[in-house]
């Protein structure tokens, strides 16, 4: 049985996961992941220890998905909505949510896990904000 060739790796300098050199994109010096949260198109913003994007929708309605360095994708949400059940005027509404998510392996535990913290925290700030501009 004859084996493949070892697949070129490249090493992304926003994230530090391994990337196929095939899907490495050098234009826009980084992976498909840090691209799809750091393109000026999404809203995305580079804090060090997490990426975040900003998404508004119809009626103001905000979310936003935050993703700590260490992990494949967003873990924490921020959303905000808006309810006309019983109230003609709308109540808005605030919530954040996380799941556990699946690491990249380019940081130890310890350091992923201070950086799900912090991004849960961003978050939890956010959503006072948030919550605050609405009152």
């Amino acid at each position: 049985m004859k084996r493949n060739a070892e697949v070129p790796m490249v090493t992304c300098p926003k994230c530090g996961n391994k990337e196929k050199e095939t899907e490495f994109s050098q234009e826009r010096g980084m992976c498909c992941r840090c691209w799809s949260y750091l393109a000026p198109e999404v809203g995305g913003t580079d804090h060090g220890v997490l990426m975040e994007k900003v998404h508004t929708g119809t009626e103001g309605c905000r979310s936003m998905r935050i993703r700590p360095r260490g992990f494949c994708g967003d873990i924490v949400e921020v959303n905000e909505r808006v309810s006309y059940w019983g109230d003609p005027k709308g109540k808005w509404t605030v919530s954040v949510t996380w799941g556990s998510g699946g690491k990249d392996g380019t940081l130890d535990e310890l350091r992923s896990a201070a950086n799900f913290c912090i991004a849960v925290a961003h978050a939890v700030q956010v959503a006072t904000a948030w919550k605050v501009g609405r009152s």
